[in-house]
């Protein structure tokens, strides 16, 4: 049941978020900082990309993360699902892969 979810889940609420364009793999390290955030199921501040290139500050609690098709993700408590890629920083720490595109 779980996995169905997400499928509809990720499918619905990834279109205003994201970009169409390759995904650049995220520092481990930083990678290592979302799981601790989503393990704390405390509500952080999300900085990241919009589509349309613009940057948005959100506070939510991570919820889950995801792979599909080779790409993270990670699952917001306000029905968003953000690329990792995308993220520009966690609680003000600096994703160090991010570059603005």
């Amino acid at each position: 049941m779980k996995n169905k979810f997400l499928n509809f889940f990720f499918i619905y609420t990834t279109t205003n978020v994201m970009k169409d364009m390759d995904y650049i793999p995220i520092n481990c390290s930083f990678y290592d900082f979302i799981e601790i955030f989503a393990s704390r199921k405390q509500k952080i501040s999300i900085h990241f990309e919009r589509t349309n290139g613009d940057s948005e500050s959100i506070d939510a609690v991570i919820l889950d993360t995801l792979v599909k098709d080779k790409v993270e993700y990670i699952i917001l408590s306000n029905n968003t699902t953000l690329r990792c890629d995308h993220i520009i920083s966690l609680n003000g720490i600096i994703n160090p892969s991010y570059t603005e595109k």
